[in-house]
């Protein structure tokens, strides 16, 4: 099974090779955005770890939204790679990749805009709800040969290279062990936290107790 990210020179007219299916650009865009945000957290972590400290992104709704926040970036982080490769890894590896109309390689000012849509057209800022109505209305233009509206709007397409059943799989199965990884790190230490915490009351409740006997002298 071999991936390309780059263009090469047996690459067509994109407007002539069939468009990529639902499913393979779900799954591939589910585990891009899985890598970015993953990436834009720990540089932001590392770059701002007074903003990653917020009180706000603690426990497992605040991981979530600091995931939410996170997503604009690993959407600037995927033009950058998108620009410069010609395709992500997600989408290399479902075997799909986004090209101009005329398969010129996207820039990057056209990659952005098109990700800046999709934020808005696609993941509908993450709000819950939205993003399953968005995902369903998407899925529907996807399934009939149409074109989604962040694509129509920048004369893109995502064509499918050699995508199938298998590499679909390799890619749903890599996207959600990312997805419950992060879960369950996340309740191993909302888990660790509680029980320092529960420990260290424990400690001080038994350090600040008197005993009988001072008790006794109080009185």
């Amino acid at each position: 099974m071999s991936i390309t990210l780059a263009k090469t020179e047996n690459d067509t007219d994109a407007a002539s090779v069939p468009l990529a299916r639902p499913w393979p650009r779900y799954w591939a865009r589910s585990l891009d955005l899985a890598v970015w945000s993953t990436i834009a957290g720990i540089v932001v972590a590392f770059a701002f770890p007074d903003f990653a400290a917020q009180p706000a992104f603690e426990g497992k709704g605040g991981t979530a939204l600091f995931g939410l926040v996170m997503t604009p970036i690993a959407l600037l982080f995927e033009a950058v790679v998108l620009a410069a490769f010609g395709n992500t890894p997600g989408k290399a590896l479902a075997g799909i990749k986004v090209r101009v109309s005329n398969d010129r390689q996207i820039p990057f000012a056209v990659a952005l805009r098109r990700n800046l849509q999709l934020y808005v057209y696609g993941l509908a800022f993450g709000i819950p709800i939205f993003v399953v109505i968005a995902a369903l209305v998407n899925y529907r233009k996807v399934d009939s040969g149409s074109l989604v509206s962040w694509d129509s709007a920048n004369d893109t397409r995502v064509i499918n290279v050699s995508s199938n059943l298998g590499r679909t799989f390799i890619v749903a199965v890599i996207a959600l062990a990312m997805h419950f990884g992060a879960v369950a790190l996340t309740s191993l230490e909302d888990s660790g936290a509680g029980y320092s915490t529960a420990e260290s009351t424990e400690y001080d409740t038994s350090f600040d107790a008197p005993s009988e006997d001072q008790a006794s002298e109080q009185y």
